[in-house]
């Protein structure tokens, strides 16, 4: 399937600066690019430390979860948690 989807890296600035510009909160999709960044427990936490970075403190994320092999959940809470933190309101 990958295959036949185009993801360009700077669709997700593109996003990005669109929600920004939107007055209302927006739900952020695809933080993980339909697995893409997901290689790595790294890369998935980068991805949500990039998605907080980038979008407006009243916006939210909604990311999907295939917990068969490791408990997403806890791990993406656990990120989530931390990329609030680490990009705190207003900023």
């Amino acid at each position: 399937a990958y295959d036949e989807e185009r993801y360009l890296a700077g669709d997700r600035e593109a996003m990005c600066r669109v929600i920004r510009g939107v007055d209302k909160p927006v739900l952020a999709i695809k933080l993980l690019a339909a697995g893409r960044n997901c290689d790595t427990q790294e890369h998935v936490r980068e991805a949500f430390r990039y998605a907080y970075a980038n979008i407006k403190p009243t916006d939210a994320v909604v990311v999907g979860l295939f917990p068969k092999y490791i408990t997403q959940a806890a791990l993406d809470l656990a990120y989530a948690e931390q990329a609030c933190r680490d990009c705190p309101p207003g900023t």
